[in-house]
């Protein structure tokens, strides 16, 4: 059992779940869903996607990590920085077939999946990111939505 824990953390907060913690935990998952869900289909919409996928991209995240997630009480949802990248590679190879968005996208989110499991195997973190390659995606996502913000960018780094 041990060996799936480590790999299945939820499993142990499943098992040492105090039913005293229910009533807050049905409470902020209501909160949270709130205000993820609207945020999940403005994202989608903003990255060029029809608005329903961002609600499986807000949901199936969440459900996933109440398994794999190390923490009981951390909280994950869309982010606004992906909106843009996705926009800036989906539209251009889409040319407005959302079916093929919807594909692109996916795509684009098991890639960078299999980049996360491998760093992770690999037991990489953060630490390894330099800020030139942080700014190098920000660089490329500016850069294919807005010329002139691009070069406003460079001039900022």
């Amino acid at each position: 059992m041990k060996h799936w824990i480590q790999w299945l953390p939820g499993l142990d907060t499943l098992r040492r779940y105090e039913t005293a913690w229910l009533p807050h935990d049905i409470f902020a998952g209501v909160v949270l869903a709130t205000m993820l869900v609207p945020v999940g289909i403005a994202y989608a919409t903003a990255s060029g996607l029809p608005g329903i996928y961002g609600l499986y991209a807000t949901i199936v995240p969440l459900l996933a990590y109440a398994l794999f997630g190390p923490s009981r009480i951390l909280v994950l949802g869309p982010d606004s920085a992906l909106a843009g990248i996705l926009l800036g590679v989906i539209a251009p190879l889409a040319h407005g077939d959302p079916l093929r968005a919807v594909t692109l996208a996916a795509m684009m989110a098991i890639v960078s999946g299999m980049v996360c499991i491998l760093a992770g195997i690999a037991r990489l973190n953060r630490a390894y990111l330099q800020a030139d390659t942080i700014r190098l995606y920000e660089w490329n996502c500016v850069d294919r939505i807005d010329q002139p913000a691009a070069k406003a960018l460079r001039l900022l780094h």
